[in-house]
């Protein structure tokens, strides 16, 4: 009996000790397993610092030296090392035009000491600001009758001619987005998709719609032509710089010519006079701290290969505005040959031109107000992304789909992404 019992204790002592270390081993490979994971998830914080560093303004003309990362030092800004209890990253960015991210994450196991480590490198390409052809941060309303939305694209000579909207081949891709909100089509014709933010919502009146190029609506085509999940980071705008040349006199009937230099107005700007043209002949910038009231019946005239970038409002400053009516970009120039920038302080933009505009708006603390009603049919090629949009009258707008491909920049996103 007593061999016996010797014998069981033994096979019973046995089993439980290889019970034991098998849950060690369990427990240790499961320690092991959730550490490994952990570094991945550091090596992705650190990741995401350096797309907030590359990305803490507008456009992609920063400096990656500041906020701590200093550089470059062997052609790489950084490394940037962050620790907390779980681990750390050592995050670094190459000094290309289209950076390389490079970050290591830490994870230690507690159970064994050991230190786990891994590392990603992350390619980045840039997003135009103009993904969508009307986005706003807020809302968007159409009202009155005759609002008709939709796209082509200039650098496609089956969606435009000579770059220009052409109707027999517009596309549906006039898509009206927002990240909260409303959006109340009313009775426009929306030939692209509706989006809004998870918490956004959108309404129609009785004959408006939103579906392909051919349908006549009312409301969705299918389900499909709402989204529920757009997201856009409204980046504010910073002065261009702080000195540059005065406004130059013009002769004749142009109230100024502008070439390709850095043009500079402290104050506002608001012509009086007869009928006059802004003749822009080069690659120009004009940056005005305040007011930048252009008369509608005067005209800003941009000559075939130049480009106008125009600034307004100062960063801490009373509300500004900005007015203007009839932008003439040539025909062979596209949407991006003309600009419009809202600094945060300007918050009301108003375009109410009645000749077919050309060019783009980004204002995002700004309500865009297009049009004014009456029996005038306004046109407009190019895109907006601003606080809110308000839209009256009869209203023909077409998104340039080739924007997505241009300037200006809302900053780098990832392209691509492996682990080393």
């Amino acid at each position: 009996m007593l061999i016996i019992t010797v014998c069981m204790a033994f096979v019973i002592g046995l089993g439980l000790i290889s019970y034991l270390l098998l849950v060690h081993s369990k427990n240790r490979l499961v320690s092991r397993s959730m550490h490994w994971n952990l570094a991945m998830a550091h090596a992705e914080a650190g990741v995401e610092e350096a797309l907030a560093q590359l990305n803490y303004r507008f456009g992609t003309n920063i400096n990656r030296a500041t906020n701590g990362w200093g550089g470059p030092s062997g052609g790489t800004y950084g490394p940037v090392v962050r620790s907390f209890n779980s681990g750390a990253y050592r995050a670094s960015i190459s000094n290309d035009v289209l950076p390389t991210i490079y970050s290591i994450g830490y994870a230690t196991n507690p159970l064994s000491g050991d230190t786990v480590s891994r590392k990603v490198k992350v390619t980045t390409k840039t997003a135009s600001a103009f993904q969508v052809g009307m986005a706003a941060k807020l809302e968007i309303g159409f009202s009155g009758n005759d609002v008709y939305i939709d796209s082509y694209d200039s650098a496609d000579p089956s969606h435009s001619t000579n770059g220009n909207y052409y109707a027999p081949w517009a596309k549906a891709g006039g898509d009206i987005a927002s990240t909260g909100g409303l959006i109340d089509v009313g009775n426009a014709d929306v030939h692209g998709k509706i989006k809004t933010g998870p918490g956004g919502s959108y309404s129609f009146g009785p004959n408006g719609f939103a579906g392909p190029i051919g349908w006549n609506g009312p409301g969705l085509y299918n389900p499909d032509w709402y989204q529920n999940d757009f997201n856009a980071d409204f980046k504010d705008v910073d002065a261009p710089y702080t000195s540059g040349f005065g406004i130059p006199g013009g002769s004749g009937t142009n109230y100024t010519i502008l070439q390709s230099e850095n043009y500079f107005v402290s104050g506002n700007l608001k012509p009086t006079g007869p009928k006059a043209t802004m003749l822009v002949t080069g690659n120009a910038r004009l940056y005005v701290t305040g007011d930048f009231i252009f008369p509608s019946t005067w005209e800003i005239k941009v000559e075939p290969g130049a480009t106008l970038k125009i600034y307004v409002g100062t960063a801490t400053g009373p509300s500004v505005k900005g007015e203007f009516g009839m932008v003439n970009v040539s025909s062979t120039g596209d949407a991006a040959s003309f600009g419009y920038y809202g600094l945060p302080s300007n918050t009301d933009v108003t375009w109410s031109g009645n000749n077919a505009f050309k060019g783009t708006v980004y204002a995002p603390q700004a309500t865009f107000t297009l049009g004014g009603g009456g029996s005038t049919t306004y046109d407009y090629q190019g895109a907006c992304v601003v606080y809110k949009v308000k839209m009256n009258g009869h209203f023909n707008f077409h998104y340039d789909e080739n924007l997505r491909r241009k300037d200006p920049s809302a900053g780098f996103v990832a392209a691509s992404w492996r682990e080393l």
